[in-house]
């Protein structure tokens, strides 16, 4: 015997139709339904009154004799379980949420941190260019400044050598 909290009407719902049962879900397919909505469409507008009334009611004319009745407790379970499964929802909607807020936040300092950081990289890159261009000019400066040194070496040479020479010869 089907221990399911829908074995009862599922049971029932099988005389008129096709029920599937898959875990906590009752799927229930009538049989002739473009017939039964037809019907029901005809009852419906031939008895305005009673829908006015209750639109929870079904209507106890001959048309309506070979649907089986709801269970009043399976709709009741049924809203509560839908509630849940809402606030489940919310929650999980208002963490995700506040997941990608806090997400884009990092992410758009990360951005800010790179651009900063490419922009100060950029900055310093140009100060050592120009800095190297001032260094060359600089020694170009200070070569040009030591050729009168270079002439004063070679002479300083040219007197060594000489005195060396000398020496040789007073020796």
């Amino acid at each position: 015997m089907d221990t399911s909290p829908f074995a009862e009407v599922a049971e029932n719902l099988s005389k008129k139709g096709t029920v599937t049962v898959t875990g906590n879900q009752l799927t229930f397919v009538v049989d002739n339904l473009a017939e039964k909505v037809k019907k029901s469409s005809r009852l419906m507008s031939d008895d305005d009154s009673s829908r006015r009334t209750s639109s929870c009611s079904i209507p106890s004319t001959s048309g309506w004799s070979d649907v089986p009745a709801i269970d009043g407790g399976i709709l009741e379970n049924l809203e509560k379980q839908t509630q849940k499964l809402s606030e489940s929802l919310d929650k999980i909607i208002e963490k995700l949420t506040k997941k990608l807020h806090e997400t884009s936040a990092i992410t758009v300092g990360y951005c800010q941190t790179y651009s900063d950081a490419a922009n100060t990289m950029g900055v310093e890159a140009d100060e050592s260019v120009k800095s190297m261009y001032m260094l060359i000019a600089h020694c170009e400066e200070l070569d040009k400044a030591m050729a009168p040194v270079y002439k004063v070496h070679s002479k300083i040479k040219h007197i060594k050598t000489v005195l060396a020479a000398l020496e040789s010869q007073v020796t």
